[in-house]
């Protein structure tokens, strides 16, 4: 049997999406507001616009170099994460396991994100402090893996 949903909810869920992605970017609109401004502290309404603090940054080369390891992590991340997030998801979403152990399985997945990411971040760095690993762009990706994986996979399977 098809169902389908009244018309008449229709507006009522494209306004509730237009309300959630309006309070999530607002804080995002204020702080490009705020990073073009004159002022050096935030003002409201802005005293002249200008973009002196983007030159700033730019001509900062550890700001700069900071910014490509960022990117790098980032690219790795997304790929690697999402590559190790389908190996995982696909077998759970595709095994004949019942109720329970799928809710299990995927419970087990899900761990890392009930750990408050301070205490994931310092407990890395322990890990990595106590091994003597260099943090480069492979560590801090291994790291940021931790937490992608789980947030892709709960995407793909629950």
């Amino acid at each position: 049997m098809n169902e389908r949903r009244p018309l008449h909810r229709k507006p009522l869920i494209a306004l509730a999406a237009l309300c959630i992605a309006f309070f999530s970017l607002a804080p995002l609109i204020g702080i490009l507001g705020s990073s073009l401004s004159k002022t050096p502290f935030w003002a409201f309404p802005p005293r002249g616009l200008t973009l002196r603090w983007y030159e700033a940054f730019m001509r900062k080369a550890e700001l700069m170099a900071s910014m490509q390891v960022s990117v790098y992590v980032a690219i790795v991340v997304a790929v690697a994460g999402a590559a190790i997030a389908l190996l995982i998801a696909l077998p759970l979403a595709r095994a004949a396991l019942g109720t329970t152990a799928k809710n299990a399985m995927s419970v087990l997945v899900l761990v890392p994100l009930l750990v408050p990411a301070v205490s994931l971040g310092v407990a890395i760095y322990g890990l990595y402090s106590y091994f003597d690993l260099p943090i480069n762009v492979a560590t801090l990706a291994a790291a940021q893996i931790i937490t992608a994986v789980p947030l892709v996979v709960g995407l793909l399977v629950v």
